[in-house]
């Protein structure tokens, strides 16, 4: 055997020896947003809770829920002997371990699972909020709390001002309150929360911020790029006609119909001068609108000879193309336009199909 054999027979043993050890040492550490248990100290805490005769502190509604690790990712027959018991898996959290919910009586000790923890408070919080403790141990914090799977959003905040915490509002899925620093660990302990985070600051317009979120207004400046949309056109359909001298001489106008005012503000978006406000200035404040009716979506079916007769490279569309994501007629439309015309893109809203906001949720 050569030299070089040799020394490719010796890696590969060494890889292969590794790949034993690595599959023979499988990580069981359970992570959560707020860090990482190890498996001593998840064998630690799992031997203390065989020692409990039930899950009363960890109850609500007769539903006890803790945690449950297993060797492997159960099968089906291991989730039917849980079922069984009245013990369902409800959430997953790396490595092999699940939230888990059943009945109060069943003592810890009667589980055949790796381990069997309670769900303490410290690992429903999230990372922001967790960082946000670790830096300051004082002051007030408003939070959003997420309940337990088939506990409802009402159901937490009216537990949660039983035990004197004020909370300000509940949405579909979600309780929004705000407390001290010093009693999250309490507030998170409740065995009907499921995670607590920051709260989401207050949504704000965007319009006027565009134009520095996107950066545009650095790139329409000379020397960074002078991108300011010239000699560009934009095909937009919305609800009609649109008159505004921010945008006069810019405006191929392919419709005398005006349903409403929606037009005026995503054509402002795209070109408008901010003659009026400054702060109102277009992405493109150069660039030409082509703009149509929405019926029919005449943008995208003309596309090709709006291109040819116009130079209309690109289209936005307000309205999103169906909801879920699937790969439709017209989908498969629009990338024969594109892949036959290399200079020319559509763009189309996420999250929306028209009227409908695909989400009982968000709006459209």
């Amino acid at each position: 055997m050569t030299t070089q054999k040799c020394l490719r027979s010796a890696i590969l043993v060494a890889v292969l020896g590794c790949y034993t050890v690595i599959q023979a040492q499988e990580n069981h550490s359970i992570h959560f947003q707020s860090g990482v248990l190890s498996e001593v100290t998840i064998s630690a805490v799992s031997k203390q809770a065989e020692q409990y005769a039930n899950w009363q502190d960890y109850t609500f509604e007769s539903h006890a829920y803790y945690i449950l690790q297993f060797e492997a990712l159960p099968d089906a027959k291991t989730r039917s002997a849980l079922l069984l018991q009245g013990v369902e898996l409800l959430d997953y959290f790396p490595n092999y371990a699940y939230l888990a919910r059943g009945p109060q009586w069943i003592p810890p000790g009667q589980f055949s699972a790796r381990a069997v923890l309670p769900i303490q408070g410290v690992y429903k919080l999230g990372r922001k909020l967790t960082a946000e403790l670790e830096a300051s141990p004082e002051g007030l914090l408003s939070l959003r709390a997420l309940p337990m799977p088939g506990i409802s959003a009402q159901k937490l905040s009216e537990a949660l001002k039983q035990e004197g915490f004020q909370t300000s509002e509940a949405d579909a899925f979600s309780v929004f309150l705000d407390a001290p620093k010093s009693a999250i660990i309490q507030l998170a302990n409740h065995p009907a929360l499921y995670f607590l985070e920051l709260a989401p600051p207050p949504p704000t317009p965007e319009g006027e911020q565009a134009n520095a979120l996107m950066r545009a207004n650095w790139q329409s400046q000379a020397p960074a790029g002078n991108y300011d949309g010239d000699n560009v056109v934009i095909g937009i359909a919305d609800d009609g006609t649109v008159n505004h001298v921010d945008k006069k001489g810019r405006l191929i106008n392919m419709t005398n119909i005006n349903w409403g005012t929606h037009g005026d503000m995503t054509t402002g978006i795209a070109i408008g001068a901010g003659n009026i406000d400054p702060l109102a200035r277009g992405l493109a404040p150069a660039a030409k609108v082509q703009l149509s009716l929405i019926n029919g979506y005449p943008q995208i079916q003309n596309a090709v000879q709006y291109y040819q007769q116009y130079q209309t490279i690109t289209t936005s569309t307000s309205y999103g193309e169906s909801c879920g994501g699937y790969y439709s007629s017209a989908t498969q439309f629009i990338d024969n336009q594109i892949f036959s015309n290399a200079n020319l893109m559509h763009h189309f809203s996420a999250g929306n199909s028209s009227s409908s906001g695909c989400s009982s949720v968000y709006g459209s």
